[in-house]
């Protein structure tokens, strides 16, 4: 199960980047799998990672640009279109339902046990 929902069609700005061709390679699988554009996914990928970064989210609530307060306003308006049950790095979150299967079973996540050393 894919940890973004399908697309909702939001107004766009163009942005043109480069990606490192493996990564862009996943993108597109990614794409594929959710039947959404890549786009959509970049934007839902972002959202989610700004809306659980911590350090950046104190740091926007500290910055002195002209804009912070609207791009509060973007991370408040809505959440990112996740799967419930699913979050970031394969976590399964606190809306996980009962009726998943093995085959949704999280592997450990590395960082973790590492920082409990």
């Amino acid at each position: 199960m894919p940890m973004i929902a399908p697309q909702r069609k939001p107004d766009r700005q163009p942005l043109t980047i480069k990606l490192d061709a493996r990564l862009l390679a996943l993108l597109k699988a990614y794409a594929e799998c959710i039947a959404s554009s890549q786009e959509y996914v970049v934007n839902e990928a972002l959202l989610a990672m700004f809306a659980v970064d911590k350090e950046f989210r104190a740091w926007l609530d500290q910055a002195r640009r002209p804009d912070a307060q609207a791009l509060r306003a973007v991370l408040a308006e809505r959440p990112p279109a996740m799967v419930p049950g699913r979050g970031l790095r394969g976590r399964t979150t606190p809306s996980a339902t009962p009726s998943s299967t093995s085959r949704d079973a999280v592997a450990p996540d590395p960082d973790a046990a590492e920082s409990r050393r």
